[in-house]
């Protein structure tokens, strides 16, 4: 029997986190759509998000890990990235974490660079296990406003700043 379902999820390529309807057939998504349940976005949602379906599918997209082989950086340097299995990548992570840890744990630097809260927690987490007072949140193109969410994060004590319609006395 063809499957052919509609599943509500939650975008996560800006800060809004929209409601979303993911429309999967046999496995393959097809569609994302505003989730009209979802008081955010009320059924509607930017073309950041419904171009998700690209972004999953496109044949350009890293789904393994890599290594770099050429140890020269720099701009025109071909890095010469080799795939490497899941386990060959946590041991070398293993590895250089441990060895960083024995030298100075302060030289570990962990980055926050996703769209919403709950990594900064985990972020924390592990900035306690390695003894290392060091991090930093940033993103990629494809998030829009990573300033303004730091400062919301600041002064609010939260990265998703939506308004509240139904209890707002006043909007300008």
């Amino acid at each position: 029997m063809p499957e052919d379902v509609w599943i509500p999820s939650a975008c996560n390529l800006c800060y809004s986190n929209c409601g979303i309807k993911v429309h999967r057939v046999d496995g393959t998504v097809v569609k994302i759509e505003g989730n009209i349940d979802n008081p955010v976005p009320a059924g509607r949602i930017c073309g950041k998000g419904q171009s998700g379906v690209m972004l999953l599918y496109d044949p350009d997209r890293v789904n393994y890990p890599l290594k770099r082989t050429n140890p020269q950086k720099g701009i025109g340097i071909d890095p010469q990235w080799q795939r490497i299995s899941w386990d060959e990548a946590l041991d070398l992570l293993t590895e250089k974490l441990r060895a960083a840890m024995a030298k100075d744990s302060r030289s570990i630097l962990f980055n926050v660079s996703a769209v919403d809260v709950w990594p900064i927690g985990v972020t924390l987490g592990l900035m306690a296990s390695f003894k290392t007072p060091n991090w930093c949140m940033s993103g990629a193109g494809s998030h829009c406003g990573n300033g303004e969410h730091v400062m919301a994060a600041i002064l609010h004590a939260a990265i998703h700043t939506q308004v509240d319609y139904d209890f707002c006395n006043y909007l300008i």
